[in-house]
């Protein structure tokens, strides 16, 4: 199967896995607020390529799950991979038993990471899937292979898939935010310092994080590097065909406030940066401010994936 015909369902997916993450529990839901836990990306890489997102059979690989919370703390994650049946509409589904299983504890706001392999015999152009599920309560979540689905005993589970390809060409390497620039304030924004992460609602005002102040609205820019957007082969007469990938960006917030969600650059596009404005005066912080924490995660056609954290700290002006 060639590239360009397979790119639409990785397109699908993780937009949906976007949808699924911001809004499961609740439609009315801000999209562009962290409010719960939220299962927002999962990235794919090796060892010896970090930038790799497409490994081999027989390779070992990695996963980086990011679980987002407006509250820190823990949770016990399931994780299973399988080969994908065939799908052209629909959730995702496994063709066969899981070919790997792991449970592991990880904290909100910090990647979890697991190591896997694919098998030796995937053939090129295969789908696979890895899943992952937790309860509330701490208690683990089971997954039924039949229905694709993780079941909790006395509660609903928090579910979201990743869907990578065996490479039949050139494999798809991961997008990099590293040589992109992000200005808040006209500014660029700093990384926050090294060390345990200050969990969002926090007082911030002696903690080093920028100052915000939250009146009046601004707005924050990002600001493409390297150009990130790879080329893909699209199948003759494929419908939309493109000489290479657009990248889809989300962007959250621990504080409600961001005028969207989702922000993107197109394979055409020949501008290559957008403005996302907040007003984030609606919930005035205490007197020693309020640290919010900001998210931005990008995304490739073909499950390519990167992201960074910032961190501001709100002050009442």
């Amino acid at each position: 199967m060639k590239e360009q015909t397979r790119c639409p369902a990785r397109w699908a997916l993780w937009l949906g896995v976007a949808a699924l993450s911001v809004a499961c529990d609740d439609p009315l839901a801000d999209p562009a607020s962290i409010s719960g836990p939220r299962i927002v990306a999962a990235k794919v890489a090796t060892p010896g390529d970090t930038a790799l997102a497409e490994p081999a059979p027989g390779d070992a690989a990695r996963i980086d799950w990011l679980v987002l919370s407006d509250r820190p703390g823990s949770f016990a994650a399931s994780v299973v991979w399988c080969a994908a049946a065939p799908t052209v509409i629909g959730a995702p589904r496994c063709g066969a038993s899981p070919f790997a299983e792991q449970n592991q504890v990880g904290e909100f706001g910090t990647a979890l990471r697991l190591s896997f392999e694919l098998p030796a015999l995937f053939p090129p152009g295969e789908a696979w899937l890895s899943w992952i599920g937790f309860c509330a309560g701490g208690e683990d979540a089971v997954f039924d292979a039949a229905a694709s689905a993780f079941r909790c005993a006395v509660s609903e589970p928090l579910t979201g898939f990743y869907r990578g390809f065996v490479p039949d060409a050139e494999a798809n390497r991961n997008p990099s935010l590293g040589d992109d620039t992000l200005l808040l304030g006209g500014a660029v924004w700093p990384e926050p310092e090294a060390g345990t992460p200050v969990p969002p609602g926090s007082a911030c005002r002696d903690r080093g994080a920028p100052l915000l102040a939250i009146d009046p609205p601004a707005s924050l820019v990002f600001e493409l590097g390297g150009d990130d957007r790879e080329p893909i082969t699209s199948a003759p007469g494929s419908y939309a065909a493109h000489d290479r990938e657009s990248l889809v960006y989300t962007h959250l917030a621990s504080h409600p406030g961001l005028d969207r969600a989702f922000s993107a650059i197109d394979f055409d596009a020949t501008t290559t940066q957008f403005e996302v404005p907040f007003d984030f005066g609606a919930v005035a912080p205490g007197p020693d401010g309020e640290l919010a924490s900001f998210y931005l995660i990008v995304r490739d056609e073909r499950g390519g994936v990167d992201w960074l954290r910032r961190d501001a700290c709100l002050i009442a002006p």
